[in-house]
């Protein structure tokens, strides 16, 4: 009996609570803002860039996932999310904090004005505004047109700096007559199809300098559909009843929806609570099961020989992520868009299967295109993520990711940032004391530690991030995220003389570069990921040269 009224009690609690949430949850929901580093960004062309996302909110986060879009055609995308497939990246985690901040890193690869979007946001919070941060990449000045003109339709204001034109033709225009000439003497000039069809056309018309340059100017013409005559009966509109008339018969729907919706929320509600319970029994079980032995397993060995011990062993490992295909901002919106059966999602697979070792000393280089799932494996390895299905045997306590950026607020000075860095990476203050000269030293940022971040360029920015993670001794296990390219040409031959250091002195390296010569130069076997799966994995000439040979055939 007392069974039963303890589930009666919590069911009558929950339909209470659902109530008061649904007629009433904007007054009390926490409330949580996602914004960029900066309003706008202005950066050169062929440039790497980063751009801050900032989750704020007036209690803790918890779980929470952004979508977020951009055109591949104007920036390309690099590192700082879980994972990028076609025009999206996305982003995902989880934390007890109020505040998170995610760095992301793009590279400028055409001029003129494009932005980042966040598509979808889903999170526990009330998000009162979502925003976008518009980037302009400078314009290339041997690369812009002199003269543009269009017949039979005249450009208006035309200006070489502006790379966008909207024109309206006449159905009986088929085809439009570009003349353009480019500044400079040199530059070539290609025009794109001009014949038009019905409704909105495109042509490009790109400017392209003898340094490889190009700008790409836009004109979009509308060609008008033929006049069409209107056939249409009157509309009889003797049995319309207005909306005074059925206000009625509304409220009593509205009554009818919002009852059931409350019912549907007590039920829901107490399935998730059923659901935590099970979770949390179920995480307490499988750490009591993951317990590492006291005597690690035996390796076995297939020669006679003595073979060095595996480090890292990944096993059949998959990763999937599952994105909200619409946008939900709080409770009381989850709720009715889920009895509109509007809420979907869809799974992006960023790693399929994938298995290989790495042996003590070893130095591992991941290749691969943009979107194929390397930083995810290094989160994986590190212990930052866990994978949906598979296994991966490595003593987290020995790993150190080195990744630039994370955890900077662009409002603290350098020197806030550097103790605020390092005790995300894991250092004491005590050792930050010890070592913030060198720190210093080594970024080249004597007499700028004062200054909030916000007004550092990228290549400082980087130099900074670099030196607060790489200060310290080597690890067993070092991991590097697209560290080995930051500053100008001199900082970077020191910035590669140090992680050769840290290479050299014993650790296992798993390193994540773009740069082919980075993995020929520091690697012993490299290992190619293309749409999560691995295409091949050995020596790295034979596996660069493949690599290169695809992109070549691109």
């Amino acid at each position: 009996m007392k069974k039963y009224n303890l589930v009666y009690g919590s069911l009558l609690i929950c339909i209470f609570f659902g109530w008061f949430m649904l007629f009433d949850v904007n007054a009390y929901a926490a409330e949580a803002t996602v914004s960029f580093g900066s309003e706008s960004y202005i950066v050169d062309n062929k440039e790497e860039f980063n751009i801050g996302l900032y989750i704020n909110s007036d209690e803790v986060l918890g779980d929470y996932m952004l979508t977020l879009s951009y055109n591949p055609e104007k920036i390309e995308y690099i590192s700082g999310a879980d994972v990028a497939v076609g025009d999206e990246i996305v982003i995902s985690g989880e934390t007890m904090e109020k505040t998170k901040k995610h760095m992301l890193s793009f590279r400028s690869i055409a001029t003129g004005d494009t932005s980042l979007e966040i598509r979808t946001i889903s999170i526990d919070h009330e998000v009162s505004s979502l925003e976008s941060a518009p980037i302009h990449v400078k314009l290339a000045e041997k690369a812009l047109l002199e003269k543009l003109v269009i017949e039979p339709v005249d450009v208006k204001e035309f200006s070489p700096e502006q790379l966008e034109y909207e024109l309206a033709v006449e159905n009986d225009v088929k085809e439009l007559t570009i003349q353009a000439d480019a500044k400079g003497q040199d530059s070539s000039i290609e025009i794109s199809d001009t014949a038009l069809s019905v409704g909105m056309n495109t042509v490009t018309i790109a400017v392209t300098d003898q340094e490889g340059n190009s700008n790409h100017y836009t004109v979009y013409a509308k060609r008008n559909k033929p006049a069409e005559v209107s056939t249409t009966e009157p509309v009889d509109t003797s049995n319309s009843v207005s909306v005074e008339e059925s206000g009625s018969v509304m409220n009593i729907v509205d009554y009818i929806i919002i009852g059931g919706a409350v019912i549907c929320v007590a039920i829901i509600l107490l399935l998730l609570t059923c659901m935590i319970l099970k979770n949390r029994r179920r995480r307490k079980r499988k750490e009591v099961s993951t317990v590492p032995k006291e005597k690690p397993e035996e390796i076995v060995l297939t020669t006679e020989e003595e073979k060095e011990p595996v480090e890292i062993s990944i096993q059949d490992v998959s990763m999937k992520f599952k994105v909200a295909t619409s946008n939900v901002s709080g409770i009381k919106e989850y709720v009715i868009k889920t009895l509109k059966k509007e809420i979907g999602y869809r799974e992006f697979l960023a790693l399929n299967k994938v298995s290989f070792d790495v042996k003590k000393g070893e130095v591992i280089g991941l290749i691969g295109t943009n979107g194929s799932g390397k930083s995810t494996l290094l989160k994986l390895v590190s212990g930052a993520l866990s994978p949906t299905s598979g296994k991966i045997v490595v003593d987290k306590k020995k790993v150190q990711l080195l990744t630039l950026g994370t955890g900077f607020d662009m409002e603290l000075t350098a020197k806030e940032n550097v103790y605020l860095n390092g005790a995300i990476i894991g250092y004491s203050k005590e050792f930050i004391d010890q070592k913030y000269d060198a720190i210093v030293e080594m970024a080249e940022l004597d007499g700028f530690m004062e200054e909030k971040v916000k007004n550092f360029s990228s290549g400082m920015v980087s130099r900074l991030g670099f030196a607060i993670a790489t200060i310290h001794d080597a690890p067993e296990i070092l991991i590097l995220d697209e560290i080995l390219s930051v500053g100008d040409i001199f900082f970077r031959r020191k910035s590669e003389k140090r992680i050769q250091e840290m290479i050299h002195g014993g650790s296992t390296v798993l390193i994540v570069s773009h740069s082919t010569g980075v993995i020929l130069k520091n690697c012993t076997k490299a290992v190619w990921l293309e749409k999560g799966n691995i295409r091949k994995i050995g020596d790295p000439k034979e596996v660069c040269a493949a690599y290169e040979s695809m992109n070549a055939e691109k």
